[in-house]
């Protein structure tokens, strides 16, 4: 069995329970999701499947300080009875079911690590437009500040990001066109 974990840390102004909801709307689309009240996340009934595998996530949200939030995710996969029964009576070639494991631990990681970039994504952006909203008569000292949290708002800004966020791996093409759509519907 192999267990990986994952984490993104972020500073923000939103409440616990923001961040909760937050977390909870991003990794629904992986499974059946609970976070309690502490912060203790468990997914169960896993949408993500693989041949001959058992895989397992959960997690936690913790709190540092006022303003800072850690989101982990500890995730592992296995290969299951069928697996193993398949490794050792087709041996040699039935140890080829053993693989999947392998190759599902590594698109759960992907994914997994996909969900934590969203999270982080959405909670900046949430931050940003909080700070925004509560920007009413800048003073010319902070005018440049403002300027920046405004940019961060900007569509334009938000598709430069999208486009890193693809280029560097951490999301596919098909999150890549989904959120892009969701940036373009917004202008």
């Amino acid at each position: 069995m192999a267990t990986m974990s994952s984490s993104c840390s972020v500073n923000t102004q939103l409440s616990f329970n923001e961040i909760k909801t937050l977390v909870h709307d991003i990794l629904e689309k992986h499974g059946k999701i609970t976070i309690t009240d502490s912060g203790i996340i468990s997914i169960n009934s896993i949408k993500i499947t693989s041949f001959a595998t058992s895989i397992s996530i959960s997690g936690k949200i913790l709190k540092y300080d006022d303003n800072l939030y850690k989101v982990s995710l500890d995730y592992s996969t296995s290969p299951d009875a069928i697996a193993w029964i398949i490794a050792v009576c087709l041996f040699p070639i039935g140890l080829l079911a053993l693989i999947f494991a392998n190759n599902a631990m590594r698109e759960l990681t992907k994914k997994m690590d996909t969900a934590l970039s969203e999270v982080e994504f959405i909670i900046n952006t949430k931050s940003n437009n909080q700070k925004t909203i509560a920007t009413t008569a800048p003073s010319p000292s902070t005018s440049s500040n403002i300027n920046t949290v405004e940019n961060a708002n900007d569509p334009f800004e938000k598709m430069k990001k999208l486009q890193e966020l693809k280029e560097s791996g951490i999301i596919s093409e098909e999150e890549f066109n989904q959120k892009k759509a969701k940036i373009m519907e917004s202008i």
